[in-house]
């Protein structure tokens, strides 16, 4: 559990989700 908390408190989880929320689903296109 401990890496838990560490993992939603580090800093830069949120931004990572926003900007990959934000970006378009280019990869997953060419993933496909």
């Amino acid at each position: 559990m401990e890496s838990w908390d560490n993992w939603f408190d580090g800093p830069g989880v949120t931004t990572d989700f926003m900007t990959e929320r934000e970006q378009p689903p280019v990869q997953e296109r060419e993933a496909f």
